[in-house]
């Protein structure tokens, strides 16, 4: 698209920003509901917990390539910076955060919205640091991350207090 198109649909670069992650963070999110509809309701131990986490968080199993996750950082962090992107990630975060909280709920789990935001830090972080050590497994790392904090961030609901429903 030459630059003159640009500057006649959009104000500035910072709108033009604005949409495309709003459009990719929507996708995302599309995606994870997607995962997250699809979660059958059992009790899940620490390490399938963590697995499912991975697969919702980060990436499905073989579904996404290293360079769209740290597309995915650079998203993040770019919204630190810029106030519009900032209102983006606002938005958005209430939708992510139910969308947690139903796939802890279907796993006979569940978390304060604190313990969430900690979960959700623990990923992201990890996923940065891999990223940024260049480990291969990205995934791999997040997961042995997950599986050391889930039981007390998102602990099991006692016995028979599960509420498992659709």
């Amino acid at each position: 698209m030459p630059l003159s198109a640009t500057t006649y649909y959009f104000s500035s670069i910072d709108e033009l920003l604005t949409i495309v992650v709003r459009e990719s963070a929507m996708n995302e999110h599309r995606a994870m509901q997607d995962r997250v509809d699809r979660i059958h309701l059992r009790r899940r131990g620490a390490d399938a917990m963590a697995d499912l986490l991975v697969d919702l968080i980060v990436a499905p199993e073989g579904g996404v390539e290293r360079h769209t996750l740290v597309a995915r950082m650079e998203r993040i962090t770019a919204s630190a910076r810029v106030p519009e992107l900032r209102e983006v990630h606002k938005q958005l975060a209430p939708d992510f955060m139910r969308m947690l909280s139903d796939a802890l709920r279907k796993s006979g789990r569940q978390s304060t919205p604190k313990g969430m935001a900690h979960l959700t830090a623990l990923v992201n972080g990890t996923l940065l640091a891999s990223l940024l050590l260049d480990n291969s497994d990205p995934r791999g790392d997040v997961r042995e991350a997950l599986v050391s904090v889930v039981d007390v961030l998102a602990p099991l609901v006692p016995a028979g207090d599960e509420g498992l429903t659709d």
